[in-house]
């Protein structure tokens, strides 16, 4: 997975995608803020890269929030 996540941060140039219903969407060469589809994708993007993330999907409930630093 890691070796997976450092290929696509090594390749820096812009993307053109076109996805299932034929939208067409332009990937910038380097991103910068990353929001992760759930909860167990919040949590890997949180580990690997938090400076990139976003924001929680759902808000960590009370008792976990204490788990996580607090982001800026």
């Amino acid at each position: 997975m890691t070796l997976l996540f450092l290929s696509f941060a090594l390749a820096a140039r812009a993307e053109t995608l076109t996805d299932a219903a034929g939208r067409t969407v332009e990937l910038p060469a380097r991103v910068e803020r990353i929001m992760a589809a759930g909860p167990p994708a919040s949590v890997l993007l949180y580990v690997l890269a938090p400076q990139k993330l976003a924001g929680w999907v759902h808000a960590p409930r009370p008792r976990r929030a204490s788990s996580f630093s607090r982001m800026h």
